[in-house]
């Protein structure tokens, strides 16, 4: 699920971040070579776990908003290893990533920088000081693509 940066720290606003890790339990094998097996960069799990990150960001890059594409590009995969072995992080810092994928409540929108807000509506150019905003749907563009790392 979302959660904390993979360093504990609290995400950065607007950053989203998605975390698959694999874990093994006792196992009376040779602690050298399991480590190499579970921990190495490009060994067996470390690409599995590696396709399975690919596989979340392609998912969550066809399914995000594509007003401009910024959001798309900026969702990253990332390598880093813990305790437990390789652990792989799909997410973005773009900065609508939050409200895109969380959608937003009703609210007011007022004009700050200027006196008038304006924008058009029906083809008509409009001006005002405060409007009324629906709110938005959310599209969870990188929760839902997690069972994508279970296929």
């Amino acid at each position: 699920g979302i959660r904390k940066g993979s360093n504990g720290k609290p995400l950065a606003s607007g950053e989203l971040m998605v975390s698959l890790v694999t874990t093994v339990g006792d196992l009376n094998l040779n602690q050298r070579e399991l480590n190499l097996f579970l921990n190495a960069p490009g060994g067996h799990v470390d690409r599995d776990i590696q396709r399975r990150a690919n596989r979340v960001a392609r998912g969550a890059r066809r399914q995000v908003g594509k007003d401009s594409g910024s959001l798309a590009r900026s969702i990253t995969v990332s390598r880093s290893v813990s305790a437990t072995g390789p652990e792989y992080s799909v997410g973005t810092s773009h900065r609508l990533a939050r409200i895109h994928h969380d959608g937003t409540r009703p609210h007011l929108i007022h004009a700050k920088r200027a006196q008038m807000l304006r924008f058009q509506s029906r083809g008509r150019v409009v001006y005002a000081r405060t409007v009324f905003h629906p709110g938005t749907k959310p599209n969870r563009f990188l929760t839902d693509n997690l069972k994508l790392a279970y296929l």
